[in-house]
């Protein structure tokens, strides 16, 4: 995975003393800060027993920037052909490779509540991993609002767990 770190400038107001008694200047320093990785891509590639590139993919990874670095993309470890899988709000992000040619070019889904009026407002920690064969798990938190459903609170924070086949 490739990633660069993101700085913000950001305005700092400072008062110095004034000895004379004078009304103070507030002064507008700027100062970077750091603001995050900035995830662009993953590489996959196929080498051979000498060393030698067979077969190289790039996987583009869109408005990915955590605090942390952490892996994004996961991978089937096991299974042809290679699934690259990430979750970004509440959509998962996905490619499918064998060997040089591409089975299913970038392509996103969208991750379901369950019930048919909510709508969720936030995704908070939401991550896939592997599990076995062609299976991914995709998790997180979602802050969903319903006002239509009378079976369930109007706002609620709820976990969410799913099982994805790729």
């Amino acid at each position: 995975e490739a990633y660069y770190p993101v700085y913000v400038s950001r305005q700092y107001q400072t008062t110095p003393y004034s000895f004379y008694r004078r009304r103070p200047t507030i002064y507008q320093q700027p100062r970077l800060v750091f603001d995050g990785y900035r995830f662009t891509h993953a590489v996959a590639a196929g080498i051979d027993f000498d060393g030698e590139l067979l077969w190289d993919h790039a996987f583009e990874i869109e408005r990915v920037k955590t605090f942390k670095l952490a892996k994004q993309v996961r991978i089937t470890e096991d299974a042809e052909p290679l699934s690259l899988v990430y979750m970004l709000d509440d959509q998962v992000h996905y490619t499918t490779i064998q060997d040089d040619e591409v089975l299913i070019s970038a392509s996103e889904e969208q991750i379901s509540s369950g019930l048919e009026h909510d709508q969720v407002r936030r995704t908070e920690s939401e991550k896939t991993d592997y599990w076995y064969g062609r299976y991914f798990l995709a998790y997180g938190y979602q802050k969903i609002k319903n006002k239509e459903d009378a079976v369930v609170d109007a706002t609620r924070k709820v976990f969410f767990i799913n099982k994805l086949r790729y």
